[in-house]
């Protein structure tokens, strides 16, 4: 009697064991990026309230809309015009941005993953501080070098960029302290 519970009990433990799991792999939630923007010191310019949730930029209401990846913030506010945000190193960036290019910003996330997404968004905001604040001139080339896109990711993102509209994204602004 005991050696058949025993063995009712191993068959159990191992059936168990050797079950397939499905394992599912999420993205960082929110809570990283509204904290890296709540934590910040980004000078007078820059509001952040309830709990990084509204962000107020040169006097211009904000609301927070989703986060990229876990390195930036899409803020829209009540005319649904929208704003990115990365705080990177002591410096808040941001650009103005459409529905279209906050759609392209998506795409953009989806092809290079999670693990490039940090590096995008450094290398973007590196050519927007030279003074490239037109996404359409964005050097997809030295982006993929920098970042190590496959050329696939690289062509994948030039069309994107090649049939946004002018407008889709608009002004850089960088914070600090």
């Amino acid at each position: 009697m005991l050696f058949s519970k025993i063995f009712i009990l191993y068959v159990l433990i191992v059936l168990v064991s050797c079950t397939k799991t499905n394992l599912t792999i999420t993205a960082p939630g929110p809570e990283i990026i509204l904290n890296k923007i709540l934590g910040g010191n980004w000078g007078n310019n820059v509001k952040v309230e309830n709990g990084g949730l509204n962000l107020t930029l040169d006097g211009n209401s904000y609301s927070f809309d989703e986060s990229i990846a876990g390195v930036g913030a899409v803020y829209k506010n009540k005319n649904n015009e929208y704003i990115i945000t990365v705080p990177f190193g002591n410096d808040l960036h941001t650009v103005e941005m459409t529905d279209e290019g906050k759609k392209a910003i998506d795409e953009i996330t989806n092809i290079v993953g999670i693990d490039k997404a940090l590096g995008v968004a450094a290398d973007v905001i590196a050519q927007f501080e030279k003074g490239g604040n037109n996404i359409n001139d964005l050097d997809v080339d030295k982006l993929s070098q920098n970042v190590g896109l496959t050329s696939s990711q690289a062509s994948q993102i030039r069309d994107i960029i090649d049939n946004l509209s002018s407008n889709a994204f608009g002004k850089y602004t960088g914070y600090n302290k």
